[in-house]
């Protein structure tokens, strides 16, 4: 028997090792491979002293999975251009202006995508997905639509200081950018169960 905590709900639950088809007890969550941790150092005597271990996302990885995620939203942008014609997204001068439209989508677009995934039961954006990474709260749990919004603005702030609060998911002991610091999240592993 291994002590497990759901990531959806955050329950702990004794099983032996789970298998696909395996539910968590508390909200039913299918406990398939990256939807539930060990947790280590775990006593029952004490459980207030729970430790868990992750493997944190390293900087390369996060950047190979935002550069996967901007070239996926230029192309849906793309797409959108020609659905709807570029006139759709260019003002009656040409090419000189965008309409607001164009600057809303390039606003909007990212942030729905970003926060909308990283909120989801997939707790990744398609980027993440493809290399194998997940954000979290500090204990493991899936993030709310706001928490992710704060952090997908917080990359604002990580980008106006010469990028240094990106840099920093390559120098802190969690591997946590500064919008990561901000919004008290973590990007892991997703096949971060602890053997």
């Amino acid at each position: 028997m291994i002590e497990i905590r759901c990531l959806k709900c955050g329950t702990n639950q004794e099983v032996e090792p789970p298998q696909p088809n395996d539910s968590c007890i508390n909200c039913g969550h299918n406990l398939s491979k990256g939807s539930w941790m060990r947790i280590s150092g775990y006593s029952k005597t004490e459980a207030i002293v729970e430790k868990l271990i992750f493997t944190y996302g390293g900087f390369w990885r996060r950047f190979a999975a935002y550069v996967l995620d901007s070239v996926l939203l230029q192309f849906v942008i793309y797409i959108l251009a020609l659905v709807f014609g570029f006139g759709f997204f260019l003002s009656e001068s040409g090419f000189g202006e965008l309409t607001a439209m164009w600057i809303i989508l390039s606003i909007l677009l990212p942030w729905i995508y970003f926060a909308a995934m990283e909120s989801s039961d997939t707790r990744a954006t398609v980027g993440k997905l493809a290399l194998g990474l997940i954000v979290s709260d500090l204990s493991g749990k899936q993030i709310s639509f706001g928490r992710a919004s704060g952090r997908y603005f917080g990359k604002i702030l990580s980008g106006i200081i010469l990028g240094i609060g990106f840099i920093m998911a390559g120098l802190t002991d969690k591997k946590q950018a500064l919008h990561d610091i901000i919004s008290d999240c973590l990007v892991i592993d997703s096949k971060h169960k602890n053997e």
